[in-house]
């Protein structure tokens, strides 16, 4: 039987590296005309997709630009950024992931009608993202005391929860609209939802954050407190009503929270890496306008595929082996391709920003490579980690949907920060 086994894994390999070879000697124009007929349709959603995330997050650059001063005054808040934003992503972008996963399957119809699965889904998500928002509250002020710039955990925690709680209701409608109306128009919502979801939360979730902050910061030090426990008490509700009354998302809560835990520490960690620069970045301001389009177009590319992987293995698209078939390869090189106009373009809108903003930043050209060389080396290591994850979670019968995209967005956040700290110092920037 074993020989049987790999006799039939031989033949297969075979066939997959002969098919390769064929599409490498055939005449490059046809081979061309092979792949954008297969492929165009997979290639232009995605692409708008991202040049809508690239432009909205120049959006939350602008924020990150103008308030810089404030992240001097608090700089435990560059911490607590990357986690928010990816919190936001990971929660809406996994709610989004099972939209689109419901519609493939015929679980759910695109028409706004309360079904019970669709009301869990939607109390599971504010359980999340009030649970979420008290412990990015915690880990970053963990995290801050580590580096020496300590701030109050129950400011902190005041912030993020009414910054979640204001862009939550804001994000489910976000995720049911870009769902629904997606999948009617005949677009793959996996291939639009999270490019979106990232967009619409990195819009609102910055933005809210030092409003929340400008907001607890006028309130004396007693109703601060008091505000906080009646958070805690919210928080302590949401998550009983989910856990112990309704299946789904009970379901969605028990997979999620772990996840969203470790998620949680990652996306801290990137702020912490960026935070060892903070004199650096403080001095050229005009980096702070880079930094969300960047984290963000690379969670984006991420939860793409995540999306695209997840849906394929419930449908029995591919297999839950970790093999590289040709349709595997074939969305990786995907990536790449659609990774170098919202890249390029992060570097050319983040310049003509400054510029607005009258903020010390490096050249066009300077902007323009990092963000384009460091662009497509995060896609390559997003490519590999991507499918890994998704092919395991599934092995292991976990939810993709649930699991993958969380952790995907979190990892690119630190391999995201890593990679622009990196590049930043090759070309002696920073």
């Amino acid at each position: 039987m074993l020989r049987v086994d790999l006799r039939k894994n031989i033949l297969t390999l075979g066939i997959k590296i002969v098919s390769i070879i064929n599409l490498i000697v055939t005449p490059p124009s046809r081979a061309l005309k092979e792949y954008l007929r297969h492929n165009l349709k997979d290639l232009h959603e995605t692409s708008f997709a991202l040049l809508l995330t690239t432009s909205g997050n120049i959006f939350t650059g602008y924020f990150m630009g103008a308030f810089s001063s404030k992240l001097a005054v608090i700089p435990s808040l560059l911490i607590l950024i990357p986690g928010s934003i990816d919190m936001r992503g990971n929660i809406f972008g996994a709610f989004g992931s099972r939209l689109g996963s419901y519609l493939h399957l015929g679980q759910i119809e695109p028409y706004f009608r309360r079904t019970k699965l669709l009301d869990q889904n939607i109390l599971s998500s504010f359980s999340l993202s009030f649970f979420m928002s008290l412990l990015l509250a915690f880990i970053s002020s963990i995290f801050s005391r580590a580096l020496g710039i300590a701030y109050s955990v129950v400011d902190l925690s005041l912030i993020s929860i009414l910054a979640g709680l204001i862009s939550g209701v804001i994000m489910v409608v976000i995720t049911i609209l870009t769902a629904f109306i997606t999948y009617r128009r005949g677009w793959n919502p996996d291939n639009l939802e999270s490019p979106l979801i990232t967009l619409f939360g990195d819009m609102f979730t910055l933005p809210f954050l030092f409003i929340s902050a400008d907001i607890i910061m006028k309130f004396s030090f007693t109703i601060r407190n008091i505000i906080f426990f009646i958070f805690i008490g919210l928080t302590v509700l949401f998550l009983l009503i989910s856990l112990y009354s309704k299946p789904y998302s009970r379901r969605i809560i028990m997979e999620s929270v772990p996840v969203f835990i470790f998620c949680g520490i990652l996306s801290t960690t990137s702020g912490s890496i960026l935070s060892t620069r903070i004199e650096s970045l403080v001095q050229m301001a005009g980096l702070f306008t880079v930094i969300p389009a960047f984290l963000e177009d690379g969670g984006a590319l991420g939860g793409i595929l995540s999306a695209n992987f997840s849906s394929w293995l419930h449908l029995g698209s591919i297999d839950p082996k970790f093999f590289l078939s040709r349709r595997v390869l074939t969305k990786f090189l995907n990536t790449h391709l659609v990774g170098i106009i919202p890249f390029s373009l992060i570097g050319i809108l983040a310049y003509g920003l400054n510029i607005l903003l009258d903020l010390p930043a490096p050249s066009l050209k300077s902007l323009f490579m990092v963000c384009l060389v460091a662009g497509e080396f995060l896609i390559l290591v997003v490519n590999f980690l991507t499918f890994f994850l998704s092919v395991l979670t599934y092995r292991i019968k976990l939810n993709p949907d649930n699991v993958v995209i969380p952790l995907i967005t979190s990892f690119m956040d630190i391999l995201g920060s890593f990679s622009l700290i990196l590049f930043l110092i090759l070309f002696d920037i920073i």
